[in-house]
């Protein structure tokens, strides 16, 4: 477990170089990440994943993929066949794609008390410099041509049971560091608002070799657990098709 500060934040320590043959500490270790050293005792919850509890959401589908040429705001085409391949995987029917991944749509799920897993798999964004500019981005319910926001006060200002979250969309672990309180993150603002644990991002990440490392999360288990993430990552890094940066920036925090 690590409770980092300052710049350790910007920093996975899954990649660190162990010997001079710079074999890579995650063939060695599983890390987590705490955002206070008071977590250490807090709930180690498993939340098992059913489709009576589990949320979907993809911020593209076939459609938006289409007419993706019109925006401003790239099209996702990894999230789509993430969320997909999940929902077929563990049959589940809270799946919500493109035009339908809406923030009513988001709010109502995770404001429902029979939801105890939530996955975004959207657009993410976050400010360095600014303490607040942090958010999540999804689609209007009312135009198609614009998008709305979900930012890390409006995430602490919902009333949510949510013990469990994915956020599968860039620089969801990244924001202002605040000295001895850690980073301001959209991560953050879910567990500070109850959720036991966040599978988040500490930079931009590519949605098709994300897409691939949620599929070998989900694998083997109907539970999102610390080894699970673990063994994904290792799975990337020794099948030797991917860039380092490509599954080391994805964290546990709890």
């Amino acid at each position: 477990m690590i409770v980092a500060d300052d710049e350790l934040h910007r920093l996975s320590f899954d990649a660190l170089a162990m010997n001079f043959k710079r074999e890579l500490a995650i063939n060695q270790h599983s890390f987590s990440y705490l955002i206070h050293i008071d977590r250490c005792t807090g709930p180690k919850t498993k939340v098992k994943i059913t489709n009576d509890n589990t949320a979907l959401f993809s911020f593209s589908d076939p459609e938006t993929i289409k007419e993706g040429s019109n925006s401003d705001v790239p099209e996702l085409g990894g999230t789509y066949k993430e969320v997909t391949n999940i929902a077929q995987k563990l049959q589940l029917t809270h799946k919500y794609c493109g035009l339908n991944a809406t923030k009513i749509r988001f709010m109502n799920y995770y404001e429902n008390k029979k939801i105890n897993h939530i996955h975004l798999a959207v657009h993410g964004y976050a400010d360095e410099k600014k303490q607040h500019l942090a958010y999540l981005l999804f689609r209007n319910d009312s135009n198609t041509t614009f998008f709305d926001t979900v930012y890390t006060y409006d995430i602490e200002a919902m009333n949510a049971s949510v013990q469990s979250v994915i956020l599968s969309a860039c620089q969801t672990h990244y924001g202002k560091i605040m000295h001895q309180e850690g980073t301001i993150t959209l991560a953050r603002s879910f567990l500070n608002n109850g959720a036991h644990q966040v599978i988040s991002t500490l930079w931009v990440v590519d949605d098709q070799s994300t897409a691939h490392m949620m599929d070998h999360i989900y694998k083997d288990v109907t539970e999102i657990n610390l080894n699970a993430v673990h063994e994904a990552k290792r799975n990337m890094y020794q099948s030797g098709k991917y860039s380092i940066d490509q599954w080391a920036g994805i964290q546990l925090i709890r």
